[in-house]
């Protein structure tokens, strides 16, 4: 029973003194990781525009399926033959009267917007004329997270590791 309570006394002693070091070294990385710092922000803005650009192009795809459709025909050399088979995620082809029929109109909006003092604008730059998306507040949230975890391990290299990596070589 003596030698119970003398290892209890020891093991007490020494996790009392592991916990004091433990909430020593947290509150001092607390400290350190305060303000995140970073010379790749650059980075991080390059990331959030493709990936915003990349939702917003999907989001418009099923919002105006008809005119990225019709956008897609005017743009297209010669129409081409439909895919042998449909999957679930693959859409059909427009139907060749909706083709013939939206050349027109979008050759007429071209030229309108020439005639309105927008020369240069293109089929493929239409879509930027809708009204804005009512979901654009969520897919910035969206391209932020996914920018920052794309490239987190170097676009904020924590100041700890900065610190642990100098007292290491300093011999501390």
């Amino acid at each position: 029973m003596y030698i119970y309570s003398f290892v209890r006394a020891i093991v007490y002693q020494h996790i009392t003194v592991c916990l004091e070091r433990t909430q020593e070294r947290i509150t001092w990385l607390l400290k350190l990781e305060d303000k995140p710092f970073s010379l790749n922000i650059h980075y991080l803005a390059d990331y959030k525009s493709n990936f915003l650009a990349h939702y917003k192009g999907s989001r418009e795809q099923h919002e105006n399926m008809d005119l990225i459709r019709s956008i897609d025909a005017y743009n297209a050399p010669s129409p081409s033959p439909p895919p042998p088979m449909f999957s679930a995620t693959t859409a059909a082809p427009p139907p060749k009267a909706a083709i013939s029929f939206f050349q027109p109109s979008v050759k007429n909006a071209l030229a309108s917007l020439a005639a309105i003092g927008l020369p240069g604008v293109k089929a493929e730059d239409l879509p930027k004329l809708l009204p804005p998306d009512q979901m654009e507040p969520a897919l910035v949230i969206m391209a932020d997270v996914r920018a920052y975890f794309q490239g987190a391990f170097f676009f904020f290299l924590p100041i700890s590791v900065v610190c642990l990596l100098g007292l290491s070589f300093s011999g501390v």
